[in-house]
């Protein structure tokens, strides 16, 4: 069975993008106050660190497909939706380690 070619608009990748962008001032915020702790918890400070890394490997991806657009959608083959696919669900995993094990709240309103 072969996989189809995905449609993808340029302004839900914007959108994305914007989102994304807010998430990273809100993990760098977070990042900046824990390491000006007395008491530093190193999990927390790695988990961050991992977080932000997931935010910025979906913010450049998701702005390299928008940089080669040509019109209002373009096209990505199936390879180039898993990886996309992966960067958001690593995004989300890291984000829900952070809700669950350090009460930590990183939702954009």
């Amino acid at each position: 069975m072969r996989k189809q070619n995905k449609r993808i608009r340029v302004a839900s990748c914007v959108s994305l993008v914007k989102i994304k962008k807010v998430y990273l001032e809100v993990a760098l915020h977070c990042l900046q106050e824990e390491l000006s702790r007395e008491k530093l918890r190193k999990e927390l400070v790695y988990c961050l660190c991992d977080y932000i890394t997931a935010i910025n490997k979906v913010i450049s991806y998701f702005t390299a497909l928008i940089d080669k657009a040509e019109g209002d959608s373009f096209e990505i083959v199936y390879a180039q939706a898993i990886v996309a696919r992966s960067y958001v669900m690593n995004f989300k995993l890291l984000k829900q380690i952070l809700m669950q094990d350090y009460n930590i709240f990183v939702e954009v309103n």
